[in-house]
């Protein structure tokens, strides 16, 4: 429907660079490269001013990158259509929903992406946080599940899994509604001298681990609780015996008894989806759509 060099192109202008197309698209810079170079050949002029700080849009590039959205997103409509006189067989892609890692972010987005894979359809499969999950997360993704929306942090996971970062939450504090930090409105490390803060316990997240040793060597006044996941249970103890946790802004709303303070520090955890590395096109193209929408989201 359209020139194949198109969508690669869009690709690297979304990216940025040509080794994070190359990652993305589990093939080698060089090959990203050439391709590109091929394609400028072909139009006969370049699409990117390339410096030591990375890749930007020439004019005709920048032309070329809206009007391609365009025809890519005109191409998989009529597609869909003649597809449908057809009765091709709709695909599923499975999202994992639980509690401490909700869908409801990439179902924001998926109105936009479903232009450009209108023959795909999602369907949320229920979840539950297990230490097992958290550890082998690639043993759940592809039996149950294709796609999962969660914090990042997994070393192992990142060997064994792929993922796609789509914003970065800043670490904050969980607290009881009765108990007097509730009313602060920032959190120093300070603050929590004298307390007890539960946290996910070593080796599951480096992000994590680095709270945890900034505690450690320099606020010996701070007790960590170690737990050995997040879930609904750890909201519960943090209300009856009255303890903080480690927690996320977006986790606001999950126990009615327990706020999230903001806390003066800049710890953060990326965020995003995680998927099979050796995920079936279905899911790439899935991920490939969501990623557009974020690059709709961001050049609005």
């Amino acid at each position: 429907m359209y020139d194949r060099y198109l969508e690669l192109f869009i690709r690297v202008a979304d990216c940025g660079s040509f080794s994070k197309a190359a990652q993305q698209l589990f093939i080698s810079p060089n090959a990203v490269m050439k391709q590109i170079n091929s394609f400028e050949s072909h139009l006969g002029f370049p699409l990117f001013t390339r410096s030591r700080r990375g890749l930007s849009l020439t004019e005709e590039g920048q032309v070329i990158y809206a009007e391609g959205r365009r025809i890519i997103r005109k191409s998989e409509r009529i597609l869909h259509e003649l597809r449908s006189r057809h009765n091709t067989p709709r695909h599923v892609v499975r999202i994992g929903n639980s509690l401490l890692f909700p869908s409801r972010n990439i179902l924001g987005l998926w109105p936009k992406a479903l232009e450009y894979c209108p023959d795909l359809e999602l369907k949320i499969v229920p979840f539950s946080e297990t230490e097992e999950l958290y550890i082998s997360a690639d043993n759940h993704l592809w039996n149950e599940f294709d796609i999962m929306c969660v914090n990042f942090g997994n070393e192992r996971s990142k060997e064994e899994l792929a993922q796609l970062q789509l914003e970065e939450r800043r670490l904050c504090i969980g607290v009881p509604l009765r108990h007097p930090l509730a009313r602060a409105d920032l959190i120093r490390i300070e603050d929590l001298h004298g307390e007890r803060l539960m946290v996910v316990h070593k080796g599951l997240s480096h992000y994590i681990d680095a709270v945890r040793e900034e505690l450690t060597l320099h606020h010996p006044e701070v007790t960590i609780v170690d737990v050995p996941v997040y879930d609904a249970n750890t909201f519960n103890r943090c209300v009856n015996e009255n303890l903080l946790m480690l927690s996320v802004k977006e986790w606001d709303g999950i126990h009615p008894s327990v706020i999230n303070v903001p806390a003066d520090w800049d710890f953060r955890v990326p965020y995003g989806l995680m998927y099979r590395r050796d995920a079936p096109p279905d899911i790439q193209r899935f991920v490939h759509a969501i990623q557009k929408a974020v690059a709709e989201d961001a050049s609005a």
